[in-house]
């Protein structure tokens, strides 16, 4: 399916970012999760959670905290009180519109609003997602605050001079009521243990921004009965955007928002694992066998079964990524050169992926973007033109078109439409420069952390079920590239 447009406004839609970021509000199915995003953030930091969860038959709706995505001057004025009753005008947002089973997930800020709103309310769950339980001094809070002054300056189009003027000007005022949000998160710590609601806990190995024992914290105190902590290897502070955000979607289904009793099952022809739970249920619910015998029985085989069914479970999808990555590019073969608009799924330091509505997903290159000279901030995840300001972002919407399809190696290219070249910049001549946000010992800087993973596996507790291998794909690319400086080298 094509979708071929004016090439004036496929280029104007792909230019004009300075759109002004709104709330949002999925409906879907019965049951409704309130999604919060972090201190500086916004929806879109939770969109793509948004999406998913819509697809998945959940209702969402995302509130904005009063002062965020709009300019750090108004920011400055404003206090976690402010935030808070926005909270709860989205709480009470969902519950006008009838929606009596809710769930809410927060990043970062938005976390310690979800605990904050389950001692208050009646939630069915609650899922934290790299969110603070410390905050020693106000500083570091601050540098966010400057950090993001300068990047909505840059994004404004602001002359630098002038934008360096202003930020150190909110630099002079401060920001007052950052003593208020450190005696926020005191007080949510100090009460955990007067929350009941099941809760899944989510944090980043190495967050570049929190403690990550934060999420240790959390789980330990809060009085669950149902609760789960699960940890992400390769994944920075802003988790819902970064590079395993698929797998963080994953285990938030798994989890089972807003029921009571959850399992993962299916047709018993189709899995092994669901096979397991089928004779479970026969056992003990249609046979009415609840003796001793059979439960330790059950008790004794339960472990060996779980790790055997779920290693060949991580193979069979492997081999139904692969297949499925097969016959989508089969598909998209004969579709050279149309026209498609698509969602930018993920960045890396050699370009950036764009999924298409189909599912299909194909590589814009970085040797392909040749508006601008392009550098990869891998701490934002975005990919910026260092003439033209122009930034790509996950979750942007954009026009691109089939350059290349390698059926041989699952493999789709793009490039994006209207990129016409640039005679102002530099030329490319290899991977984009990477800035790396400073970082101590121990963090995403380390050199084990600098490798480029696509799709990296996760950690759940201190148990690894193995890395997944796709830094092939990266391989790959990058030999295309060489392949094709080597051909025009010989012209």
């Amino acid at each position: 399916m094509s979708h071929k447009y004016n090439l004036r406004n496929s280029w104007r839609i792909c230019i004009l970012r300075k759109i002004k970021i709104e709330p949002f509000f999925y409906k879907a199915g019965p049951r409704a999760v309130l999604l919060l995003h972090g201190f500086t953030g916004s929806s879109s930091d939770v969109r793509m959670l948004g999406r998913f969860l819509e697809k998945n038959g959940y209702t969402c709706h995302a509130p904005h905290y009063k002062g965020h995505g709009v300019p750090p001057e108004e920011l400055i004025e404003t206090s976690p009180s402010d935030w808070w009753e926005d909270v709860l005008k989205g709480y009470e947002t969902l519950k006008q519109e009838g929606y009596e089973e809710i769930a809410v997930a927060g990043l970062s800020l938005g976390g310690v609003f979800s605990l904050k709103l389950a001692m208050q309310t009646e939630l069915k769950g609650i899922i934290t997602m790299c969110s603070p339980m410390s905050m020693r001094t106000t500083d570091k809070m601050f540098e966010g605050v400057l950090k993001y002054a300068k990047e909505y300056k840059r994004f404004d189009g602001i002359d630098e001079a002038q934008a360096e003027q202003e930020v150190e000007e909110i630099r002079k005022k401060g920001m007052p009521s950052l003593p208020e949000l450190q005696q926020l998160i005191k007080d949510v710590r100090s009460e955990l243990d007067m929350i009941y609601t099941p809760i899944l806990v989510v944090q980043s190995t190495h967050d570049e921004v929190i403690d990550p024992q934060s999420a240790h914290i959390i789980y330990d105190e809060v009085e669950s009965l149902k609760k789960e902590i699960v940890w992400f290897e390769h994944s920075s502070h802003v988790i819902t955007l970064d590079k395993e955000k698929g797998e963080l979607h994953e285990t938030i289904g798994h989890f089972g928002l807003s029921t009571d009793y959850y399992t993962h099952f299916t047709s018993p022809i189709r899995r092994y694992p669901d096979l397991i739970v089928h004779r479970l249920i026969r056992t003990y619910l249609v046979q009415g066998d609840v003796s001793k015998e059979t439960t330790f029985k059950w008790a004794q085989a339960m472990d060996e079964i779980a790790d055997h069914t779920s290693d060949r479970e991580r193979r069979a999808v492997d081999a139904e990524r692969d297949t499925n990555a097969l016959k989508k590019a089969q598909f998209m073969s004969d579709k050279i050169g149309e026209e498609f608009e698509g969602m930018v799924s993920s960045i890396t330091n050699f370009g950036i992926f764009v999924e298409l509505p189909n599912t299909v997903e194909g590589l814009v290159h970085i040797s392909n973007m040749t508006d601008d000279y392009y550098r990869f901030d891998d701490r934002q995840m975005i990919m910026v033109g260092e003439h033209t300001g122009r930034i790509f972002r996950i979750g942007d919407e954009v026009q691109v078109r089939v350059t290349n399809v390698v059926i041989e190696e699952s493999s789709v290219d793009f490039e994006v439409v209207g990129m016409v070249k640039s005679h102002a910049g530099r030329t490319r001549k290899a991977a984009p420069k990477v800035i790396h946000a400073g970082r101590s010992g121990g963090g995403r800087g380390d050199k084990k952390d600098k490798k480029e993973d696509g799709r990296p596996g996760r950690r759940r507790d201190d148990k690894k079920p193995g890395e997944r291998k796709v830094k092939q794909k990266q391989r790959f690319y990058e030999g295309v590239a060489k392949k094709g400086k080597k051909k025009k080298k010989k012209r």
